[in-house]
């Protein structure tokens, strides 16, 4: 669809409209508080005006001002070198905003978005300020519920909210040759990024509006936890209490004496706590881009930009990672292993093999360790459980089975056939503590000879809060501990699914408190879904159809849970999300509490992200691997940060389920 040219004759519309913006946006100054939407409506407005007016029609003549000083910009040289401002939301990415010269020299620019750019100037500030209000039902509307359009619409709104935070390249240039000073240059960034903060003793600048905007899309968890900054400055590690409700309180004391009297003066109410310390996790990614890459680009698209959008959406997936399951101290071996022959299908040979197993953290399961071998060294993978030997009178498959490993996810099996222990190999992964072994090791790696479950530089993520009794060298009375289902699928019982019921019922006798979020994997969450299904009467689940154009469209997903003994506690209805979350390993679903209950708490909420410094880019020397100087321009965007748990006690984890039971 072509382009419709702007005649001056046709601009007294948009020049009212301009006008109306910047006459609102002085009665919002003059009130000291200015509408930061209203500024991303008048530059909508002018970009219209200057992409649609014909060469003979200058910018300045349709707005009635210059393009950089309409937006606000406090100088002309802040302006990129394919002339988008980069300190102002603008309504088309970089690489899609008009240049001065004339039509008939420039290159053409493609259309990326929609058919005609006025779609692209009207919808990119809407659809940016949606994203940043974690409005993504919004954000899907404004795309008018097309996949390829919201995606188009997405990649420009990254590049729009780069230029807004001041992470263009002439930004960056300035803060490197140090043309402004640096504490000049934070204030300025600092003010760009309202909805942030720069630590004001580093030279970086702050991301944490471009993190906002990719969260409701990269990261789940990450968008879901509270984050603030520390109470106190001036250390590596986080302090915090945990409240532990009454847990010391003996209730039958309320039913003898005559309390409130001359020697009797009552029940004392203490109170019990727990102070944690936790160091900061260090989270950090670092690219360049070439000058060739520079050059290749120009006229075209923002290299910088682009760069920037990619190594941020890397550290927030790692960070999302991080968040779920990273982990401190070490975890145990597998204890006393079970075996059972079977003349079921199998290749391995009669006699008496040996098995031993260990356990992995979320570390070592994302890792893939599968033990030792030459030139590999595990990670995240305990030391072997002791030797177990089955009888095989003929040639078929064994059972194995074990207890749950506290903040284990997975389980590495080592066979043997030739009864030498010390020739266990590895020969599978099991995300359930039980497995069925069918043939021989084929492959040379064996059991670690060390644990390497300790993990210094970590955080205590989710999944290690859910599942550890002790946490940072604190035992936690009245703990929730794993749930063991023993390699068992899911039940279907009493109008829900039994190990489920099972974990709300103790939740709500032990602590009186309901959990609000369950965390499992995709097909745990499709087994939930199958299990709810099975049950032979409708009031379990609804199915919402579609008729549009004579396609039917329906399906089952089970995004919550009602929780049946909690149901209206504190008056308000008792349903547990259910989050099928991509990194989450198979065979563990997490309960989450993300609340504290208690009246005398000072701390209301379950978790929080603790960031000592946010998202920030730095730039760093221009060397290549061996130190030299190099034609490339280098930089890293790193954050600080720690999960703090104010409610530990009701924390926990059903684990070994079998999802495809």
């Amino acid at each position: 669809m072509a382009t419709p040219i702007l005649k001056k004759a046709d601009a007294s519309g948009i020049i009212n409209s301009a006008q109306g913006l910047a006459s609102k946006l002085k009665d919002q100054a003059g009130d000291g508080q200015v509408d930061e939407s209203t500024i991303d409506q008048l530059l909508a407005v002018l970009n219209v005006a200057g992409d649609t007016v014909s060469d003979e029609t200058s910018p300045s003549t349709v707005a009635g001002t210059g393009t950089t000083e309409s937006t606000g910009s406090t100088s002309a040289s802040t302006e990129t070198s394919t002339g988008a401002p980069s300190d102002g939301i603008s309504s088309v990415p970089t690489d899609m905003q008009k240049s001065n010269e004339p039509a008939s020299i420039r290159p053409p620019v493609p259309t990326l978005l929609f058919d005609n750019q006025e779609d692209v100037n009207s919808k990119v500030p809407e659809f940016v300020n949606a994203l940043l209000t974690e409005d993504l039902h919004k954000a899907q509307m404004i795309a008018g519920k097309d996949q390829v359009k919201f995606d188009a619409l997405f990649s420009a709104a990254q590049k729009a909210i780069i230029g807004r935070i001041g992470t263009g390249k002439e930004i960056m240039r300035k803060l490197e040759s140090s043309e402004i000073p640096v504490e000049e240059g934070i204030k300025t960034l600092k003010k760009a990024a309202t909805s942030g903060y720069v630590a004001s003793t580093v030279p970086g600048i702050n991301l944490i509006q471009l993190a906002k905007l990719m969260l409701p899309v990269y990261a789940g968890l990450t968008m879901r936890l509270p984050a603030e900054a520390p109470k106190a400055m001036g250390s590596t590690t986080a302090t915090w209490r945990a409240m532990l409700g009454f847990g010391t309180l003996d209730f039958s004391d309320f039913m003898y004496g005559s309390h409130a009297t001359e020697g009797d003066p009552g029940v004392n109410p203490m109170s019990d706590y727990l102070t944690f310390d936790s160091p900061y996790n260090d989270l950090s990614v670092t690219d360049n881009i070439t000058l060739k890459a520079i050059a290749s680009s120009r006229g075209y698209t923002d290299v910088y930009q682009q760069s920037v959008i990619k190594t941020m959406s890397a550290l927030i997936q790692g960070q999302e990672h991080v968040l779920l399951g990273s982990n401190i101290a070490a975890i145990s071996a597998p204890g006393t292993i079970t075996s059972a022959s079977s003349a079921a299908a199998g290749s391995l040979s009669s006699g008496s093999p040996i098995f031993k197993v260990t356990a992995l953290t979320y570390t070592g399961n994302l890792y893939g360790s599968t033990g030792s071998a030459a030139g590999v060294t595990p990670r995240g993978e305990s030391i072997a459980s002791a030797s177990a030997t089955c009888i095989l009178t003929t040639t078929g498959e064994v059972i194995l089975t074990w207890s749950a490993v506290e903040n284990a996810v997975a389980y590495n099996v080592y066979v043997s056939t030739d009864n030498n222990a010390s020739h266990c190999y590895y020969v599978k992964t099991v995300n359930i503590n039980k497995a069925v072994v069918t043939a021989a090791a084929t492959g040379t790696h064996v059991p670690p000879s060390a644990d390497t479950t300790v993990n210094a530089k970590g955080i205590n993520g989710i999944i290690s809060w859910a599942s550890l009794s002790t946490v940072l060298g604190n035992a936690i009375p009245n703990k929730l501990t794993i749930y063991d289902n023993k390699g068992a699928g899911l039940t279907a019982q009493g109008g829900g699914i039994k190990e489920i019921d099972q974990v709300h019922s103790d939740m709500w006798t032990k602590w009186k408190i309901a959990p609000t979020l369950a965390i499992c994997s995709a097909n745990m969450a499709l087994a939930i879904a199958a299990k709810l299904g099975s049950l032979n009467y409708s009031p379990v689940f609804v199915i919402n159809a579609e008729m549009n154009q004579n396609k039917l469209q329906g399906a089952m997903m089970v995004t919550s849970y009602t929780n049946k003994f909690a149901h209206y506690a504190d008056g308000s209805s008792k349903a547990m999300d259910i989050m099928a979350h991509p990194s989450m390993p198979d065979g563990t679903i997490i309960f989450l509490c993300e609340s504290v209950p208690y009246p005398m708490a000072n701390e209301t909420r379950g978790f929080v992200r603790d960031v000592l410094q946010p998202y920030t880019y730095f730039p760093l020397p221009s060397v290549d691997s061996s130190n030299a100087p190099a034609v490339l321009y280098k930089y890293n965007i790193t954050t600080f940060e720690t999960l703090e748990c104010f409610n530990p006690g009701p924390q926990c984890a059903l684990v070994g389920v079998d999802y495809l039971l």
